[in-house]
C-alpha cells in the first residue's frame, strides 16, 4: 500500500472513531458543493444557529454580559443597553457587524470581534434500517453522514449501504444525494463526507430491494415535515 493510501485510510480511522462507520455521497443533485464538517472554509460561512454560545470581545470592556451568550430558542441574543438582536442565521463576520452597530450608541467601540464558544445541538432523521431509527441530535461540528448514522447505531445487517438516501428540503425544493459506504472505505475519499444540515432526511433502505421515493421515503418526510411544522 503506498504513502498516499495509507495515509487517507489514516484519516477514515480516526474520523470515524468510536463508530469506525464510514460513507461515500454520489451527489444526484449538484447544485451545492459537498463539504465537510469543520473544514475551515466551511467554518468562516458557518451560520450562528439557536443554543450556540458566543464570547462578544469588545477592546476595553470587561464585562461578564458579553461571554457565554447563548443564542435563545427566538434566534435572538440579550445584551446590556442592545437589548435583543437576531443573529440566528448570519455568520460571525455579518453577526459583529449587526451587535456593534446595535451597541454603537451605547458604547465606545475601537475594536470588536465575536468567538465562538460552544455549537448548539441540531436535529437530524435517520430511519429506515439501522439500529436506532429517529431524530439525532447532533453539534454542528458533528453533523455528517458518519456521525449521524452512528448516532443511530449504524446500519442493519439488512440494510442497504451502497444506496442510503439524504434528503433535504430547502427553498421549496427536495435536494437528494445517494450515499455509498463501500465508495468511501475502498477509495478513502473523505470529501464526500457531506455536511448535514438541520432536518436532513438521512434514509437506509432495505437490502433486496431498490428505493421507492414516492412510496418509503415521501411519508417520513411528510411526517417529518409536519412535526417540525408545529414544533418550530
Amino acid at each position: 500500500m503506498d504513502i498516499k493510501k495509507l495515509c487517507s485510510l489514516l484519516m477514515i480511522i480516526i474520523l470515524s472513531m468510536p463508530a469506525l462507520i464510514v460513507n461515500a455521497v454520489c451527489p444526484i443533485s449538484s447544485e451545492e458543493p459537498i463539504i465537510f464538517a469543520g473544514n475551515s472554509a466551511d467554518v468562516q460561512e458557518y451560520r450562528l444557529g439557536k443554543y450556540d454560545t458566543i464570547d462578544i470581545l469588545i477592546y476595553g470592556v470587561d464585562d461578564e454580559h458579553y461571554k457565554d451568550v447563548v443564542i435563545g430558542p427566538d434566534g435572538y441574543i440579550r445584551l446590556p443597553f442592545a437589548g435583543g438582536i437576531k443573529v440566528e442565521g448570519l455568520t460571525i463576520r455579518d453577526a459583529t457587524a449587526l451587535v456593534r452597530e446595535k451597541l454603537d450608541p451605547y458604547l465606545v467601540i475601537n475594536d470588536m470581534a465575536i468567538m465562538m464558544k460552544g455549537y448548539g445541538q441540531r436535529e437530524v432523521y435517520v430511519m429506515g434500517e439501522v439500529k436506532n431509527s429517529g431524530v439525532q441530535k447532533l453539534t454542528w461540528d458533528r453533523m455528517n453522514v458518519i456521525d449521524a448514522i452512528s448516532s443511530a447505531g449504524g446500519v442493519l445487517y439488512k440494510g442497504r449501504p451502497k444506496h442510503i438516501l439524504i434528503t433535504r428540503a430547502e427553498d421549496g425544493k427536495l435536494k437528494r444525494w445517494k450515499v455509498n459506504y463501500d465508495d468511501l472505505i475502498r477509495k478513502a475519499d473523505l470529501s464526500q463526507n457531506i455536511h448535514l444540515k438541520d432536518n436532513d432526511l438521512v434514509y437506509v433502505p432495505k437490502a433486496d430491494r431498490k428505493i421507492d421515493f414516492y412510496s418509503e421515503v415521501m411519508p417520513i418526510l411528510q411526517s417529518v415535515y409536519y412535526i417540525h411544522a408545529i414544533t418550530d
